[in-house]
């Protein structure tokens, strides 16, 4: 598997040629990390990026490999491996978009919604989002602007900035055919949840049942009715 290789690759040479103090691998772009500092992580480095393109015929395919085991890792829910792979990849090929948004949907996992939103920004500057995560991004950008919001009513400006980005993907998603219109009503329920707007979330909830023939997330709507009661029919 491509996968496969790429992770076992990374292990050869990182266990070889870097068995001193671990790097910085569970922040995106290593936490800023001058990695050209330390001799011994230049060598690694230079070296797991040379046999890597060797191995794969090219930096993109070779940094698609390490993006296709970080979203395995990803999947199986270990975030530590995936921003591992995706640091791997981003060492290889900085301008694979790939790598962005798998550092954004591991800070999103998170809760980091300001910080996947900016890996999310670095994502889009080279090349659109995959339709697969048109709703993920609007979560994004709307946890984002609530987390603004709670911070001061100085940055309320912002806060509806980021709101608009939200607005923006999911009004994408609805246009997009590869986009599951359930995931598309559910997600703006959520959304009008997280701001607040609870009529708005419940008329979403109703969209739901109604368009779809079943009910939304039952957790999800027992939140909703823990913040206000749904409107009579």
């Amino acid at each position: 598997m491509r996968g496969g290789r790429a992770t076992a690759l990374a292990a050869a040479l990182w266990l070889a040629a870097c068995a001193g103090a671990p790097p910085n691998d569970q922040r995106p772009l290593y936490g800023g990390q001058d990695r050209g500092a330390d001799p011994a992580v230049k060598a690694a480095d230079a070296a797991m990026v040379a046999n890597a393109i060797k191995a794969f015929g090219s930096k993109r395919a070779a940094s698609d490999a390490f993006v296709s085991d970080g979203d395995a890792a990803f999947r199986a829910n270990d975030m530590p491996g995936a921003m591992r792979l995706y640091n791997q990849a981003w060492l290889v090929d900085k301008d694979n978009p790939a790598v962005y948004q798998g550092f954004a949907g591991v800070l999103y996992v998170n809760d980091e919604y300001c910080e996947s939103s900016r890996m999310l920004d670095a994502a889009t500057a080279r090349g659109p989002l995959p339709s697969r995560m048109l709703t993920t991004a609007a979560r994004v950008y709307a946890g984002c602007g609530i987390t603004l919001s709670k911070l001061t009513e100085a940055d309320s400006g912002t806060s509806q900035r980021y709101y608009a980005r939200a607005e923006e993907y999911l009004q994408q998603a609805a246009a997009d055919p590869k986009v599951a219109p359930n995931t598309v009503v559910e997600s703006w329920a959520r959304y009008y949840y997280g701001r607040g707007d609870y009529k708005a979330a419940w008329g979403k909830v109703a969209e739901y049942q109604k368009t779809f023939g079943t009910p939304m997330d039952p957790a999800f709507v027992a939140n909703l009715r823990d913040k206000e009661d749904p409107p009579p029919p």
